[in-house]
């Protein structure tokens, strides 16, 4: 009798361990698989330039081939650009690797960035801009200070990634 009643209590316990071990794995997966995904903005100056050219020099270039090396197996779904040839020779080597068409924007306004912020959930966009752009760029996707950038730089890549209501920036250089 004994050993029919411990039989019978094992087999309650292991029926037990496999239900709250099958509720634990289905709750498991449905907190990772509806979680949101990440928005990540990618922002970056347009490459290298001499003085006030628009066109990227040699070495701007080169930046631009390793900004596709670098941002090409990210899934970047959306490149935005200004109209001036530096910027667009900056995205060209990438967008051509991905197939996409660059958005051309034509200032940093609070309108433009809360449109690309809404129309982007769960991607991965890179915006291009100017010294005196990026800054803002980052502040209105939603960082506590603003990133200052000089004259000479055209190394700096900032990754803004937004998640469940709250953002991180992490500054970056890229190139050489």
């Amino acid at each position: 009798m004994r050993t029919q009643r411990s039989r019978r209590i094992f087999v309650q316990l292991k029926s037990l361990f496999l239900v709250t071990t099958a509720g634990f794995t289905i709750l498991w997966m449905v907190d990772f698989r509806f979680r949101d995904e990440p928005t990540l903005f990618f922002v970056v100056r347009h490459a290298d330039r001499v003085d006030n050219q628009d066109a990227l020099t040699e070495a701007g270039k080169a930046r631009a081939q390793q900004l596709k090396s670098v941002l090409g197996p990210l899934r970047i779904k959306t490149i935005y650009s200004t109209d001036f040839i530096r910027t667009k020779e900056t995205v060209q080597p990438l967008a051509e690797s991905l197939s996409l068409a660059p958005v051309l924007y034509d200032k940093v306004s609070d309108d433009f960035l809360r449109k690309v912020k809404s129309e982007h959930l769960g991607q991965s966009v890179l915006i291009v801009g100017h010294s005196n752009t990026i800054g803002k760029i980052v502040m209105g996707l939603g960082a506590e200070l603003e990133p200052a950038i000089g004259e000479k730089e055209f190394d700096r890549l900032f990754i803004v990634a937004i998640q469940n209501g709250k953002t991180a920036v992490i500054p970056l250089r890229y190139g050489e």
